[in-house]
């Protein structure tokens, strides 16, 4: 007998403006997979589409941290399968910075962390200072049972409340 799968195949994460409720794009946006032991592993950037989602497969999440495990051997232990939960987070403007960099510092020694001028250009020209930066937090059986993330997002300087689902 197969045992039950821990992770979904796809979690789609949709970012809507809270007052209108229009979708929100180009806006970049990560996910954090945490796990019990060590590190939680960052997996992303991601650009938003005209709808406002934008897409993690397992496959590529479960390449990411199979990376980061090789990379930083002391520093991270776990697999997808022990992830305890997901954090969506839309990235602010230092953050977006601190991508681009840390692309081009890790870059030469991980070429899976190199991201593309057409990527690089994409998170330049992202509406993320428009909007406050938040994010939420999701256990891995509400996970499971609803692989989709909504984010309502605040316009800067509109207000502090929550994102909320």
């Amino acid at each position: 007998m197969n045992a039950p799968k821990v992770f979904p195949d796809l979690v789609t994460v949709k970012v809507c403006d809270k007052q209108s409720q229009l979708p929100v794009c180009p806006l970049v946006v990560g996910l954090t997979i945490r796990v019990p032991r060590k590190n939680n592993y960052g997996i992303g950037p991601k650009i938003t589409d005209e709808l406002g989602v934008a897409f993690f497969t397992s496959e590529e999440i479960a390449r990411e941290i199979e990376l980061h495990k090789r990379v930083f051997l002391m520093d991270y232990s776990c697999d997808l399968s022990d992830a305890v939960g997901v954090e969506a987070s839309v990235a602010d403007g230092p953050q977006i910075q601190r991508m681009i960099e840390y692309s081009r510092e890790w870059g030469g020694i991980v070429p899976e962390w190199r991201l593309s001028d057409e990527t690089i250009e994409q998170l330049r020209n992202s509406v993320n200072n428009d909007f406050e930066s938040c994010n939420v937090c999701v256990e891995i059986e509400a996970l499971r049972r609803n692989p989709r993330i909504d984010i309502r997002v605040n316009r800067a300087g509109a207000g502090t409340t929550p994102a909320g689902m």
